[in-house]
């Protein structure tokens, strides 16, 4: 079980280092509503954590 999450990590990295920039340039206002979403995100726990 661990060894395939290994895999399965190094693997995300690979995609992410070979194609995210590219990815990324093209999916520029995707990648903008996920930044605000985590934002919206770190907010909520902030408040929790309060």
């Amino acid at each position: 079980m661990l060894r395939k999450a290994l895999i399965s990590g190094i693997l995300i990295c690979l995609m992410f280092c070979l194609g995210g920039c590219n990815a990324f340039r093209g999916l520029g206002k995707d990648v903008q509503g996920l930044g605000r979403g985590i934002e919206d995100l770190s907010n909520a726990e902030v408040y929790w954590a309060e």
